[in-house]
Order: structure tokens, then C-alpha cells, then sequence
């Protein structure tokens, strides 16, 4: 009986295996979202709002230049009828974590007005990565 409990206990010591696939499975994750990003996307190249990539740079743009308080309100630098930031504070979050990988990269990619409509494919890898 006791070498029954020791069989049974070494029949599901296969489970500690599983970290195994954990690196390869994350590897072909990031691959297909950087595969994703190759491809167009709504708004491509259609003034004046550009789409959804036009929406996530530009809650880059607020959430990295605009202080936090204004980040919902209609202000001078925040104008929200310009694909204002109408997502939940974590999510903003995100978009400013992910800005200032685009900024550190080249701040350009998310200055305020400036980069406005701009598609360069660089950013688009990038903001489309993350």
C-alpha cells in the first residue's frame, strides 16, 4: 500500500514540468503581436482622426505630457473631442507606461499636438508590442 501512495504521487509529479513551455508559449505570444502590427489597421491613413492606432498614441500623447488631474477633463491641452481618454484610470495607466517606452525611445512619438496623426512604423511596432 505504501508503494501505491509513492506510485501515485510520482504520476502527478508531471505537472512541475509545465514551466517548460512557460518561456517558448510567451516567445510565440509577443512573435504574433509583433507579426499583428505589420498589419493595417482601422483609420490607416484617413485624416482626421486616423483610427484606433491614432487613439492609443494619443492617450500616450495625454498621459505622458497632460498632469494627471486633466487627463478627463477638457482643458488647453487636453481637448477632449480629440479622441479624449474615455478609459478607466488603470488603463491610462497602461497608455502612460507604454508612452514612456515610446518616449525613451524617441520622445517625438508622443509630443503634444505635434505628433498628431503621424504613422511612423517604428511607433507602430512599438505601441502595437505592448
Amino acid at each position: 500500500q505504501h508503494y501505491f501512495i509513492q506510485s501515485n504521487l510520482r504520476m502527478t509529479a508531471p505537472d512541475s514540468h509545465y514551466h517548460e513551455y512557460t518561456i517558448p508559449l510567451l516567445l510565440l505570444a509577443l512573435y504574433i503581436r509583433i507579426c499583428i502590427s505589420f498589419a493595417p489597421h482601422s483609420g490607416y491613413q484617413d485624416p482626421p482622426t486616423f483610427g484606433d492606432y491614432e487613439a492609443q498614441r494619443h492617450w500616450q500623447e495625454v498621459t505622458v505630457n497632460v498632469p494627471l488631474v486633466d487627463w478627463y477633463r477638457n482643458t488647453s491641452s487636453n481637448n477632449l473631442s480629440y479622441w479624449g481618454l474615455d478609459y478607466p484610470p488603470l488603463t491610462a495607466f497602461h497608455s502612460q507606461a507604454v508612452g514612456w517606452v515610446g518616449h525613451s525611445i524617441n520622445s517625438s512619438w508622443v509630443e503634444l499636438y505635434s505628433s498628431r496623426g503621424e504613422e511612423v512604423r517604428d511607433r507602430k511596432y512599438v505601441i502595437m508590442t505592448f
